[in-house]
């Protein structure tokens, strides 16, 4: 059992067809030797519920948990992750798709590199299955290492990981977002080695929820904080909490952001703005944040 991974997914409000499909590409996959676990956040969800006993019924390789209550994305892959059997470790989303080589294509380069986690590129799709982007993530440990200390640069569905990691880590810590981008840091500073797969292994979908501004915005204050602690020799699990407390008093210039990134200045409403973001003392940061989240991670399009 050496070579088996635990698959790790949490659902919630994910359309059924979705789901599905991503299930069902974990369990096509070439590499046979692992187990799917999956843990419904939103146990109003009768439908979604509904289905994944289906799938638990049809294959035994799946196990479903639901939580009594919403507890978040990060609790939720902590709660996973205790239930896992295997040495290594596999994240999935429930709106991706994975290709059929992709955990043993990532295994095989995970071992021959001697690496302690790997994520893979990407096809970037939309709500309706149409290809909008690739991306373009780096691949050595050098140039991750390197550009982590500004945005994220793996996929987090995309990840194949030595289960140790988590525990050395100490999981997720409970952000709303960028949980996965504060664990790489984490383990970044730790000395593992952090790399990625040339391969596009994953279709990774882009919702519409995900595109507008606030949705970003809460990204950049979060990535913000998580830099700025990480250079910190305190930071801990309390860190989190202090920043869920006061993150609106620290970031006041949120209300002004209503545009995504590559939108045309077609209005004077618009470029007042675009002029308030840069009088902003955050302003300029964010907006370079946007620029390199594009530039960086995806050829077309934006960002998860």
């Amino acid at each position: 059992m050496n070579d088996y991974i635990s698959v790790i997914m949490s659902c919630y409000n994910e359309k059924i067809k979705w789901i599905s499909e991503s299930i069902d590409s974990i369990l096509n996959q070439t590499h046979k030797e692992l187990e799917l676990i999956i843990v419904l956040d939103n146990p109003e969800n009768t439908e979604i519920y509904k289905l994944l006993k289906e799938k638990e019924d049809r294959d035994k390789r799946i196990r479903i948990f639901k939580n009594d209550k919403n507890i978040g994305l990060a609790n939720s892959l902590n709660f996973a992750i205790s239930k896992c059997k295997y040495k290594y470790i596999a994240r999935m989303d429930a709106d991706d798709i994975a290709l059929p080589k992709r955990l043993e294509v990532q295994m095989k380069y995970l071992i021959e590199n001697n690496a302690d986690i790997v994520g893979a590129n990407c096809i970037l799709i939309d709500e309706f299955d149409n290809i909008i982007g690739q991306s373009n993530y780096p691949i050595s440990s050098k140039q991750i290492n390197s550009l982590l200390n500004y945005t994220n640069c793996l996929a987090h569905p995309t990840w194949l990981l030595r289960s140790d990691l988590y525990k050395v880590a100490n999981g997720y810590y409970s952000y709303n977002s960028a949980q996965d981008y504060d664990f790489l840091l984490r383990i970044k500073n730790k000395g593992f080695k952090i790399m990625n797969t040339p391969e596009v292994l994953l279709n990774y979908r882009k919702r519409a929820s995900s595109i507008g501004s606030e949705k970003s915005l809460d990204q950049f204050q979060t990535a913000e904080y998580i830099r700025k602690m990480n250079r910190s020799k305190v930071y801990d699990v309390h860190c989190v909490k202090n920043f869920n407390n006061t993150k609106e008093d620290n970031f006041k210039f949120n209300k002004i952001i209503k545009f995504p990134l590559g939108i045309k200045l077609t209005s004077l409403r618009m470029f007042y703005e675009v002029t308030m973001i840069f009088k902003h003392k955050l302003g300029l940061r964010y907006f370079m944040y946007l620029y390199k989240s594009r530039i960086c991670r995806w050829r077309i399009g934006g960002y998860k």
